[in-house]
């Protein structure tokens, strides 16, 4: 590291005798991100430089997460690194009002759409093949109509929370029934 040439722009800190680590990052974060505006510089202050935010309960709580970061990013405030989470929650009831869903979110300026559960097989998969045209990556909850494998296959970037995940393992043990001992052994 030593010799590493360094332009005249790099702040060069003396840390002898100091213990530093990387930035660390928030997954999974809501309203409480953006919500409370004293809130971002704590993350800060505590090491967190970037937070996922995963949407909210309107689509005025994911435009208020695009403004936060704009000002953070612009330096009007102190903040971490915001990667906006767009809604898909709100009156999904079929596929047509998932692609829009999709197309408010990307219009808001999320940086990733989220699904949630409860989704029906033909709205996940309207809402994985709007965000693929959207060029918007996918990310979120596990629908019960929907396998992991499905999920995975769809192109979805991440599983959140472990219940639905288990919730989805264990249909499949269950419906397998129990081992045969002899394949215990």
């Amino acid at each position: 590291a030593g010799d590493t040439p360094l332009g005249p722009e790099v702040q060069v800190i003396d840390a002898s005798g100091k213990f530093l680590i990387p930035g660390l990052w928030e997954m999974h974060a809501h309203g409480a991100a953006g919500g409370h505006r004293e809130l971002p510089p704590l993350f800060v202050t505590n090491g967190v430089t970037g937070v996922r935010t995963m949407g909210g309960a309107n689509r005025q709580i994911v435009q208020g997460f695009v403004r936060m970061r704009g000002e953070i990013a612009s330096g009007k405030r102190l903040g971490p690194r915001l990667v906006v989470g767009g809604l898909t929650l709100v009156n999904i009831s079929n596929p047509e009002n998932g692609r829009i869903a999709v197309r408010d979110a990307v219009q808001d300026g999320a940086d990733f759409i989220k699904v949630r559960d409860g989704l029906s097989r033909a709205s996940y998969f309207a809402i994985a093949d709007e965000a693929k045209k959207s060029g918007k990556t996918f990310a979120g909850h596990v629908s019960s109509e929907v396998s992991l494998e499905d999920c995975v296959a769809a192109g979805q970037k991440s599983l959140e929370h472990v219940a639905s995940v288990l919730g989805y393992l264990r249909s499949l043990i269950d419906s397998a029934g129990p081992p045969d001992a002899r394949s215990l052994t």
